[in-house]
């Protein structure tokens, strides 16, 4: 696979990841204006994680664009090591002493771990030789 074949393939899975974000929020708002307490209960969660790889990959779509296919690598692998790090060094039940902050804690860490997943996918394209 060429580098710019990889490119490609990289900026298809961050349009493919923005898309699904996107459509995923767009059922959340729908749910949540028919039954708000419906969908609090079963989708906030969702819809906060949905907004966190929507604002995340959106901020990356230009990567490819930066320079060759090491420096794409090395970015992306920044980006990983930067969320293993705060994942790391985050305490899983949060420091305030308010309920709600706390739950915006676990689910941004949550959010996370689904970002670095989709990141490692991106990396996995990156360093493909087949």
């Amino acid at each position: 696979m060429t580098d710019e074949q990889k490119k490609q393939g990289i900026d298809r899975q961050i349009a493919s990841i923005i898309r699904h974000a996107e459509e995923r929020i767009a059922k959340y708002a729908a749910q949540a204006a028919e039954n708000y307490r419906n969908f609090f209960h079963w989708n906030a969660g969702n819809m906060y994680e949905a907004h966190m790889e929507l604002e995340f990959f959106t901020g990356i779509r230009g990567i490819t664009k930066t320079g060759d296919m090491d420096e794409v690598t090395r970015r992306l692998e920044r980006h990983i090591r930067n969320i293993e790090r705060e994942l790391i060094d985050s305490s899983a039940f949060g420091s305030c002493s308010n309920e709600v902050v706390n739950l915006e804690h676990r689910l941004e860490l949550d959010g996370k771990r689904e970002i670095r997943q989709e990141l490692k996918k991106l990396l996995y394209i990156a360093n493909y030789n087949g």
